[in-house]
């Protein structure tokens, strides 16, 4: 009797270990499984991957003319949209563009009406225009300081310092099917526009690669 318990132990706990071992050889297999997804998941996230790059080619400056209360000038940001993403398409929505004077004071405008689509490791060269009618009711009126700043900084520098922001809303497709969908604000930093005579002026110091807060 005592020899039939002892063999019926001894075979409940060989069974009860192979359940244990099997048991934590699939939660092992779940976990490892979860992380390969995670780390797929993330690693094909557009944020780790960057594709999008802009440049920020030429910027000109025509028919500069500035009193105490008004700007009138037209400026022209001739920029390359690339995708150095070889799986994904890059779709970007109409948007809106600013130019800001000293980092803080909007000067003007331009609405974009075109998309842009980019194949992928395509580039599309593209010219922003801006006109102080592009700015109605987006942004606020400027002071009579600043006009006498960027009249100043015109007359004794021959330089007025810009900065181009694009606010941005685009998807990424793979073979036709939309994956994924951002918004966010492009900005070239530091245009130095150097005068070239009293009315016209350009963007001297090379291609410059614009900043993405990915």
């Amino acid at each position: 009797m005592a020899f039939c318990f002892s063999s019926r132990w001894e075979e409940f706990n060989k069974t009860h270990r192979i359940t244990i071992t099997t048991l934590f050889v699939i939660l092992l297999l779940l976990i490892l499984t979860l992380v390969f997804l995670l780390q797929y998941v993330f690693q094909d996230r557009p944020q780790t991957r960057q594709p999008l790059l802009i440049h920020l080619n030429s910027f000109s400056v025509s028919n500069f003319s500035i009193t105490t209360s008004a700007l009138e000038v037209e400026w022209k940001a001739h920029l390359t949209f690339e995708n150095r993403d070889d799986e994904f398409e890059i779709f970007i929505m109409p948007f809106e563009a600013y130019l800001y004077y000293n980092d803080v004071f909007g000067v003007s405008c331009a609405s974009v009406a075109e998309s842009i689509q980019l194949k992928e490791r395509r580039q599309k060269e593209f010219m922003i225009k801006f006109k102080p009618s592009g700015c109605l009711g987006k942004l606020p009126p400027l002071e009579e300081k600043v006009f006498q700043q960027i009249r100043e900084d015109r007359e004794k520098n021959s330089i007025v310092h810009l900065d181009l922001q694009m606010n941005l809303r685009f998807q990424e497709f793979q073979k036709g099917v939309a994956k994924w969908n951002l918004s966010i604000n492009a900005t070239c930093y530091d245009i130095n526009v150097s005068f070239v005579s009293a009315t016209d002026g350009k963007y001297m110091e090379g291609v410059r690669k614009c900043y993405i807060p990915w």
